[in-house]
């Protein structure tokens, strides 16, 4: 009896690929339904100003107010976005449910096209990159070559984490402290004759930067869980586990230099930038709680057993608040007096969500960005 590969296989390979990773999106758009429809009926004015705060972010890279090291460092947060992206897509991207399966019927070239290609589909910011950048004229290409870098990076290290994402984190701290190095030496040496270093250089020498990180040995730590004590239980959950957390501070790493950016260009729109940060930073952190959830449910039953289990669950309260409080500090004197009374019954309802109705915790933040931005 011929396989489904027989007659012609590398085109029936590449639809099963595709037939796959639509059913992946399909399955993601269906769970996310409800929120983008909520998104559009209550954001759909602001529609066509995100797409065109999406360009602006990428034309900051071309040519910053702030000079050539803010540039690098908003090509830095595009690029860090659009891994982040990758890694939530890396599952419909390399069909790793069945990856077993490809490697049965399928050469591993057909395999690596065909990865590249989903890569590719997934990329809105390289999308974003690529279009500004062939809209450009040719002397234009000459005065922003750091884009260029940008738009090759992005495939880069979109492969680097979807094939090898542990190496992604040492290689961007790599990257990011020999950019460091490069700052502190030639403010050092600014009373000299060196000109201050371009973009281009910049972004360079954090690309050379990153190969150190690429190159080191990686050798997994298996922190081995103990129950004695609450704390010594989340610290070593969070150790073993810690990829959910450090992507959460990525993504506060940017929300804020987002909003902020957008708010020293276009200070009346600051107050609804606030606004917007906070709704963000309120969504990352209680989306802890659903890690923390998972992490502690591994063990109820043998917490039950010994009658520890609703101190372990009040314990998990600890870190979401203790990081609400660090991102709320900053921001109380942008926000009025309305907005922080809303805080607290927002976070309590999110926090209700998660444990009690997880389907209804997008459109519950939702209904909460809304009051926000009617209390600004």
């Amino acid at each position: 009896m011929p396989t489904p590969f027989a007659a012609t296989p590398t085109l029936a390979f590449f639809r099963y690929r595709a037939l796959a990773y639509r059913q992946a999106l399909q399955e993601l758009s269906r769970q996310l339904r409800q929120l983008g429809l909520l998104t559009v009926v209550l954001l759909g004015t602001a529609l066509p100003a995100v797409f065109l705060l999406l360009f602006y972010q990428v034309g900051l890279v071309v040519r910053h107010p702030a000079g050539a090291m803010a540039s690098v460092w908003q090509a830095i947060s595009l690029l860090v976005a659009q891994a982040c992206c990758w890694y939530l897509l890396r599952p419909a991207i390399l069909d790793l449910p069945h990856r077993v399966f490809q490697h049965s019927c399928s050469r591993r070239s057909w395999r690596l096209l065909a990865d590249g290609c989903w890569l590719l589909m997934s990329a809105p910011l390289w999308w974003a990159v690529s279009v500004l950048l062939f809209s450009m004229s040719a002397t234009q290409w000459h005065g922003a070559p750091q884009l260029w870098l940008l738009w090759v990076l992005m495939p880069v290290s979109g492969l680097l984490v979807i094939y090898q994402p542990a190496r992604a984190l040492p290689a961007l701290l790599s990257g990011l402290f020999a950019l460091w190095i490069l700052n502190t030496l030639w403010i050092s040496l600014q009373s000299s004759t060196l000109s201050r270093p371009d973009a281009l250089l910049l972004l360079s020498v954090f690309c050379a930067g990153a190969v150190p990180g690429l190159l080191w040995p990686l050798h997994p730590q298996r922190w081995r869980i103990t129950l004695t004590s609450c704390w010594r239980f989340w610290l070593q959950s969070w150790l073993q586990y810690s990829w959910p957390l450090l992507w959460r501070v990525l993504l506060v790493v940017l929300n804020q230099q987002l909003w902020q950016t957008l708010s020293l260009q276009q200070p009346a729109a600051a107050g609804i930038a606030n606004t917007l940060q906070l709704s963000v930073d309120l969504l990352l952190v209680s989306s802890l709680l659903f890690v923390n959830k998972a992490l502690l449910s591994r063990y109820r039953f043998y917490l039950d057993s010994l009658g520890q289990y609703r101190r372990y669950w009040q314990s998990q309260w600890v870190l979401p608040l203790v990081a609400l409080l660090l991102l709320l500090l900053p921001q109380l004197p942008q926000l009025s007096v309305l907005q922080l009374t809303l805080v607290a019954p927002l976070s309590l309802l999110l926090a209700f969500c998660v444990y009690r109705a997880p389907a209804q915790w997008l459109p519950a933040w939702l209904l909460g960005v809304l009051l926000f931005v009617l209390a600004s």
